[in-house]
């Protein structure tokens, strides 16, 4: 059934997409509701199974567990000689650990642990011994490796290590004796890893001194070839000391920087001469000619001449013998002492020009000499810095090979003392295994929950598959999943309606009105005209996907219920090929020899009127034409120009035209689906597949028929759905109903 809300529109139809099955949480539901049953008794069944699985076990394959721990130290190797070790992260701890624990599972330990022997008088190893005395190793191996269990744990140091047989105390003695020579034989692996480390240092000290006597050599034998190197001490400071070569360097440099000084000096004092000998006398020159005994007489002259001149002047007048001779006397003196003054001052300036000049010759000539000495001390200098460099390269070889021997006579000491240290391997065992005192398999408490997991397990995988497998197209739901058409109406089967069991399938409307599946046919009624596809004066055609799907009961009771509403209904059979006799039968009440004497063939054939064939039914406003006498070409006649032109005369005069066409793998249904004016698809829930339904409605889209939508037909009720409460809902408010007159 289908409620008035749900009803929508026609959209295009499209062909599902060939996805995954999409389950959601209401599907899983129901299903599960629906298998409630299975679901609830398969895990009862699996806890009976455990716990018979564990009388079984118990009896005839027990297991007891023995359990025994190793206690891992830190990784670094520590050394003996110092009070504290590095502290290694929780990571780099966890690995090592692991790494520990992978021996104890390594093949030639558990052979050497099968070739003891407590462990071959043990009744777990005589079942691998064959009638003819010898063991079965291999076999033996794979089962002691299966037996024994090793758990590393990340929050502590232990590594936990665990054995099981059918009797406690082998278990526990093949677990001590598994954790005695695992024990011993990691101690025998560092110790001879010590061993091999201690080898390759002392054989790395003997390089090392080879090295630090091969350098000594070389130095010496710089020493004697160049006796330059002797004022250095062998203590390989060379660098902080000064030789007498870099001594005299250095005093040449200096006495170098002072000569050039010098003769900066007296090439300006030349400079400062040779501006002197130009222009008037300076102060020097003056008190050189003031201090000369002839220029002191020729001033004393002067002076006596001038004051004579101007006295005879004076007294003779200027042109006067005396007075000539005087001033001639005057003049003579004058220009004797400019003379002289010049003499001097000339002969002053040259001499100390002269001089400077000579000094300078002299600081040029020891400039020249101290700087051939520089050179000749410079090429000494880097000759002694090559030596040097040399020397002091074998020098750093001989210190940097003594600073490594410390290290390794330091190294070698200690892996001396690991070598004779019994922690070496880093494992303590924490004492010996527990004798197991009550069985570790089988467990009840593990064996009844896994039945019940189990069982429900397989009950819903079972309930999954079953519902998925079945590709049955059985409730509304199937149906918009698979197709993309609106379900307009659902018609429950014969058997889940109790009203309807001793009536025709066809005059359900008619008989039993008031039964459930005939509020069925008038809902899809409803649904149809609400749909609004359906008009009055058009043509409904109903088809189907296969042959024997109900579409002629569907015709028959939708005609009945849209006559009954005082419609003016046309009913026609249009199956040419299987014509629906008791369909026809039972609603125009006339018998099968005149049914069968003329009817829609008759029609297009042109032989008979459209009122000649045409009978009542035995509901008023509901008229019948039955499918007449088979044609020779039925898909021809049924989609020529006579059809066509028939289904337009019967619309005018009837208020619906409802027509039982072929199902949609004759190729007429498909020529009816494009004259009508709408069609309703009839998909019968125990018979049509999901592939079918689309193949259907791909087919009929294909000629663009007006698909309004579908009906599910002889659905049932399903555990989980909803049919029975509907049902009884439905019976309550007809019961309820007050009697009307005509009952």
């Amino acid at each position: 059934m289908v409620n008035e809300s749900e009803i929508t529109s026609r959209l295009p139809m499209q062909e599902p997409q060939a996805e995954g099955i999409q389950l959601t949480p209401k599907d899983i539901l129901t299903i599960i509701r629906r298998h409630l049953l299975l679901i609830i008794l398969l895990p009862i069944l699996g806890a009976a199974l455990g716990v018979g699985l564990y009388f079984v076990f118990a009896k005839y394959s027990p297991k007891y567990t023995s359990t025994s721990a190793i206690r891992v130290l830190e990784p670094e190797i520590s050394d003996p000689m110092k009070l504290a070790a590095r502290m290694s992260n929780t990571d780099t701890y966890y690995q090592f650990r692991q790494t520990k624990a992978r021996f104890i599972k390594q093949q030639d330990m558990l052979q050497n642990l099968l070739e003891t022997d407590q462990v071959r008088n043990t009744q777990w190893f005589r079942q691998f011994v064959a009638d003819d005395g010898r063991p079965d190793i291999a076999d033996a191996l794979e089962a002691l490796e299966d037996s024994i269990g090793v758990n590393v744990a990340r929050d502590n140091f232990i590594i936990q290590i665990s054995f099981s047989s059918k009797n406690a105390r082998e278990s526990k003695l093949i677990l001590d004796q598994l954790v005695e020579l695992y024990t011993k034989s990691q101690l025998e692996r560092e110790t001879q890893t010590q061993r091999d480390k201690l080898a390759q240092a002392k054989e790395e000290e003997r390089k090392v001194r080879a090295e630090i006597r091969a350098a000594e050599a070389s130095l010496r034998d710089i020493r004697q070839s160049n006796p330059t190197l002797a004022e250095f001490s062998d203590t390989g400071d060379t660098g902080s000391q000064r030789h007498s070569i870099k001594v005299k360097h250095d005093s040449l440099e200096v006495q170098v920087m002072d000569l050039e000084g010098q003769i900066s000096e007296i090439e300006s004092r030349i400079a400062t001469l040779e501006s002197r000998a130009q222009g008037e006398f300076d102060e020097v020159v003056r008190e050189q000619m003031e201090n000369d005994p002839i220029a002191i007489s020729a001033r004393q002259r002067i002076l006596y001449l001038r004051p004579e001149l101007a006295r005879l002047t004076a007294k003779l007048g200027e042109n006067h013998r005396s007075v000539r001779k005087m001033r001639e006397q005057l003049r003579m003196a004058e220009s004797e002492l400019n003379s002289r003054q010049n003499f001097i001052a000339e002969l002053n300036r040259q001499s100390q020009l002269q001089q400077a000049e000579d000094q300078r010759a002299f600081l040029v000539s020891q400039l020249e000499n101290y700087r051939a000495q520089l050179q000749d001390a410079l090429l000494k200098q880097k000759e002694l810095d090559e030596l040097r460099a040399e020397y002091e390269s074998f020098v750093e070889i001989r210190e940097r090979g003594r600073e490594r021997l410390e290290k390794l006579i330091d190294h070698i000491q200690s892996l001396n003392m690991l070598v004779r240290d019994p922690k070496v391997s880093k494992l303590e065992p924490l004492g010996e295994a527990i004798l197991p005192l009550q069985k570790s398999f089988p467990d009840l408490k593990l064996f009844v929950p896994a039945g019940i997991v189990l069982g429900g397990f397989i009950a819903v995988v079972f309930a999954f598959i079953r519902e998925l497998a079945n590709d049955k197209l059985r409730t509304p739901q199937d149906v918009s999943k698979a197709v993309d058409i609106p379900v307009l109406g659902v018609i429950y089967n014969s058997k889940e309606d109790d009203d309807v069991e001793d009536i025709q399938p066809e005059r359900v409307v008619n008989e039993a009105p008031n039964s459930v599946t005939g509020e069925a046919y008038r809902q899809l009624k409803s649904n149809v005209k609400l749909s609004g596809a359906l008009g009055y004066g058009q043509v409904l055609m109903i088809t189907s996907a296969n042959p024997q799907e109900g579409k002629s009961t569907v015709a028959s009771n939708l005609s009945v219920s849209l006559a009954a509403e005082q419609n003016k209904v046309l009913l026609i059979d249009a199956n040419f090929r299987r014509p629906a006799f008791s369909i026809y039968t039972s609603q125009s009440g006339e018998s099968e020899e005149n049914q069968m004497i003329s009817g829609l063939s008759e029609v297009l054939a042109g032989d008979k009127s459209t009122e000649d064939v045409i009978v009542s039914g035995q509901v008023a406003n509901l008229d019948i034409m039955a499918c007449g006498e088979l044609p020779e070409m039925p898909s021809e006649m049924l989609s020529g120009r006579s059809m066509h032109k028939f289904l337009t005369d019967v619309k005018g005069k009837y208020d619906f035209v409802v027509i039982d066409a072929p199902p949609v793998i004759m190729s007429e249904a498909k020529s009816l689906s494009a004259m009508a004016d709408s069609t309703l698809v009839v998909f019968n829930a125990q018979m049509t597949k999901r592939g079918v339904a689309q193949r259907t409605v791909r087919e009929l889209d294909v000629v663009n028929a007006n698909v309004i939508g579908c009906s599910l037909v002889s659905a049932k009720a399903l555990k989980g759905g909803y049919f029975n409460q509907y049902l009884k809902t439905y019976k309550d408010y007809i019961e309820s109903m007050p009697e009307t007159k005509a009952s």
